[in-house]
């Protein structure tokens, strides 16, 4: 991933509040669901470093306490069914190894959940929302297909910071 998982979390927080159709005024937190292979070492360490950042830094999106849960898939994505994600606002993904991208994407849109991700190539696999860099600066990137069948309508002062996928 190229840019830090605290300052994803930071834009992430940031991005979310510019969809108008992420409304999180009837509840009392934003539950984040972190989707990571504990067997995969890099996929440890990122979803490590996402806790780390949830449970220090002072992040909320508009206004609401972030939570989050853990989703290990070291033993295949098949196990990950839509009911486990009930609850959840927003999945995070992190580095992956052998798993299908395309098929989580699936899961996200069927229960109208935001997926996020540090890994820019992702996004062209359906992922809706990820960070990359530009140079040396962090770069969002919305695939913006996808962002609409999971439900979100992003500004448009958004789509102009960011390089979207048509």
């Amino acid at each position: 991933m190229p840019v830090p998982v605290d300052v994803q979390f930071t834009l992430f927080a940031k991005i979310l509040s510019f969809d108008r159709n992420f409304d999180v005024r009837e509840k009392t937190a934003v539950t984040i669901g972190i989707l990571y292979q504990g067997t995969y070492r890099t996929s440890l360490h990122a979803k490590d470093d996402a806790v780390r950042a949830l449970q220090t830094a002072s992040i909320s999106v508009s206004g609401k306490l972030v939570r989050f849960v853990e989703f290990d898939v070291a033993e295949g994505i098949d196990r990950l069914t839509p009911d486990m994600l009930g609850g959840i606002d927003v999945l995070y993904i992190t580095p992956l190894r052998a798993v299908d991208i395309a098929s989580i994407a699936g899961l996200t849109r069927t229960r109208s959940i935001r997926s996020l991700t540090g890994v820019p190539e992702y996004v062209a696999s359906g992922v809706a929302v990820g960070i990359g860099t530009r140079g040396e600066r962090p770069e969002i990137v919305i695939n913006l297909p996808a962002a609409k069948l999971e439900g979100s309508n992003y500004s448009s002062q958004l789509l102009k910071l960011a390089r979207v996928i048509p």
